[in-house]
């Protein structure tokens, strides 16, 4: 695997570093990444902690960052430079990231945390655009 995908791209404006990434890079980088982030949601939804703004919804908001960059750039060479390798990635990939997104997005604890923090929101002193964020 290319670990390019697994670091922050030292290029300017944070472009993609296409031009360092073969196609079969992507499927494993993927599936270590989604590995990551699962851990990473896991970890929020299991927090002993009370729930806060910090370590909920900042939390939520960081999580899966390097994930998501990484399909934006598999997905984006899948809409312009495809290929059959790459078309059969892609079908591969889809059920699996569905299958994560829905996982988050249906996690009970994760839900119950970051409803405690809607509920107490006029309680904490949160900035206008962290304010939005909860609406």
């Amino acid at each position: 695997m290319n670990q390019i995908l697994l670091q922050e791209w030292n290029t300017p404006f944070h472009a993609f570093p296409f031009d360092q990434i073969r196609q079969e890079d992507y499927e494993p980088a993927i599936h270590h990444l989604l590995h990551e982030a699962k851990a990473e949601i896991q970890a929020i939804a299991q927090n002993q902690e009370s729930p806060s703004f910090s370590n909920t919804i900042e939390a939520l908001e960081k999580a899966g960052l390097q994930l998501n960059r990484v399909v934006e750039a598999f997905f984006n060479i899948n809409s312009a430079e495809t290929n059959g390798y790459i078309q059969e990635t892609a079908q591969k990939l889809a059920p699996q990231l569905a299958a994560y997104s829905n996982d988050m997005l249906l996690n009970r604890d994760l839900f119950h945390r970051v409803k405690e923090v809607y509920d107490h929101r006029h309680a904490q002193d949160l900035s206008p655009e962290q304010s939005r964020l909860l609406e």
